[in-house]
């Protein structure tokens, strides 16, 4: 969305939503997920 604005970072924040800095990484059950999914659409 590209809204930078401070109250926005603070809603972020204070939702628990923050920006990682750190290397993508998925959950085991997003990874699940994606799997599941993956192979119910014949791909």
């Amino acid at each position: 969305m590209g809204n930078k604005s401070p109250a926005w970072k603070e809603h972020l924040i204070s939702s628990g939503v923050t920006q990682r800095n750190k290397p993508f990484h998925l959950s085991v059950s997003e990874v699940m997920t994606i799997v599941i999914a993956s192979h119910q659409s014949g791909y």
